[in-house]
C-alpha cells in the first residue's frame, strides 16, 4: 500500500477552531494537505494553514507533560513540535489516484503574534471561518474531527504562554 505524509491543523483562538468548507469531500474540515518532498510536517501544517486560508499561525507543542526535554546543544538532534495524534487514514482510489493512505499528522496551532485572525478564502469556495463547540453538529462535523477539536481547545487554553513553533 502506498503511503504519503499529510497534515492537518486544528488553529484555536477565542475558544473557536479554524475550518474551512472542502469542496472535493463536500464538509467542513481544518486546514491541512500533502507534506512535501524534503519538508518537515510541522512546517506544511504552517504552510497549508497559510495557503488555505490566509491565517498565520504557529504550531502548539503537544508532547506529553511525562517527557522531560534536554537542552540540544550541536550535535544533538533537535526535537519537532509534537502533534497531538497521528492517524492512518485510508483514502479511495478515483482515476489516476490508485487507492492509498495518509499518515496524517495532526496539530493544534494559535495564530501567531501580531498576525491577522481574519481568515480569507484563499483558494475560492472554502468559506474559512471560526467555529466554537456549539456549531459543530450544525457543520457536521465527523466526531473524529470533533474530538481534535476539542483536544485543540484544550491544549492552547492550558498553558497559553508555553512555547510553540519553535525548534526546541
Amino acid at each position: 500500500m502506498r503511503r504519503e505524509y499529510a497534515v492537518a491543523v486544528l488553529v484555536a483562538h477565542e475558544g473557536a477552531v479554524l475550518l474551512h468548507f472542502h469542496q472535493k469531500l463536500g464538509r467542513w474540515l481544518p486546514p491541512g494537505g500533502h507534506v512535501d518532498a524534503d519538508e518537515l510536517p510541522d512546517a506544511a501544517a504552517v504552510r497549508e494553514t497559510l495557503e488555505e486560508t490566509g491565517v498565520q499561525v504557529v504550531i502548539v507543542d503537544a508532547v506529553t507533560a511525562l517527557y522531560r526535554d534536554v537542552p540540544r546543544p550541536g550535535g544533538v538532534p533537535p526535537r519537532l513540535p509534537g502533534p497531538i495524534g497521528i492517524q492512518l487514514e485510508d483514502i479511495p482510489g478515483r482515476p489516476g489516484n490508485p487507492a492509498h493512505q495518509h499518515v496524517d499528522f495532526v496539530y493544534a496551532a494559535r495564530v501567531a503574534p501580531g498576525a491577522d485572525a481574519s481568515p480569507r478564502d484563499v483558494e475560492g469556495g472554502g468559506r474559512p471561518g471560526w467555529f466554537g463547540p456549539s456549531e459543530w453538529s450544525d457543520l457536521g462535523l465527523t466526531p473524529e474531527v470533533a474530538s481534535w477539536a476539542e483536544a485543540a481547545l484544550r491544549l492552547c487554553a492550558t498553558d497559553p504562554q508555553a512555547p510553540s513553533g519553535e525548534r526546541l
